[in-house]
């Protein structure tokens, strides 16, 4: 419901953007679903059979893990691996 709304409604206000009743609205969207992720994943584990334990915890830290590769590349990429540039 939360990302249906600023479809259809825009809240005015002194910044005047669209964006801005997108952002309000999608960042409540993004913290209920980081709660219903967490509760989901807790209900598969309870409620599976033990290879479904084990699939679903390999998956999981398998996302946990290639999260955890996204600063040491975006540092990288954002510092041009720390090379300097003389441009005087």
């Amino acid at each position: 419901m939360l990302t249906l709304v600023p479809e259809f409604v825009y809240l005015w206000d002194q910044f005047g953007s669209r964006m801005n009743t997108v952002f309000k609205f999608y960042y409540q969207a993004w913290a209920l679903w980081a709660i219903a992720a967490g509760f989901a994943v807790w209900y598969v584990l309870h409620h599976a059979r033990r290879l479904g334990r084990i699939v679903t915890g390999v998956v999981c830290g398998a996302v946990c893990l290639a999260g955890l590769f996204y600063p040491i590349f975006a540092l990288q990429a954002k510092t041009e691996n720390w090379q300097r540039h003389d441009y005087a």
